[in-house]
């Protein structure tokens, strides 16, 4: 009687196989999963920074701008005397770009002194779409 215990060469890499397949499956699901959530966490992070900006020009009774390039946006406040003084620079995670306007702003009267649409895509191509209304100000995420 031959007692063999155990399994074969040919049924382990089976195995293995089968496992390294659902792994890649479920990581690249995960990743995108992600992806989506930082795009989403990022274009709520712009809204906020644009809501903070247009409440310190209604605050300070001076203009706001925010300037937006394709890993940042920088947010000023504009003086009487037309200076502007850097209030906050915020960095863009690597995945995601900025495209669309370059200037989004407020009157000291909080509506819109640059207005438009800012997108934040993924390199995977998803994206958000940032929009402050042209007369109110409004600003509301797509």
């Amino acid at each position: 009687m031959n007692n063999k215990k155990g399994f074969t060469l040919v049924e382990m890499i089976v195995v293995v196989s089968i496992i390294s397949l659902i792994y890649l499956g479920i990581n690249n699901t995960l990743v995108n999963i992600i992806n989506i959530f930082q795009l989403k966490n990022e274009a709520q992070k712009l809204a906020l920074n644009l809501h903070n900006l247009r409440n310190n020009c209604l605050r300070l009774s001076e203009d706001g701008i925010c300037y937006l390039y394709q890993d940042y946006y920088v947010l000023k406040m504009k003086k009487y005397d037309g200076t502007e003084e850097v209030y906050k620079t915020i960095k863009i995670p690597e995945k995601i770009n900025i495209s669309g306007i370059n200037k989004l702003g407020f009157k000291n009267n909080g509506n819109a002194l640059y207005s438009g649409t800012v997108i934040m895509r993924t390199i995977k191509g998803n994206q958000k779409k940032i929009l402050v209304a042209v007369a109110t100000g409004r600003i509301r995420i797509e």
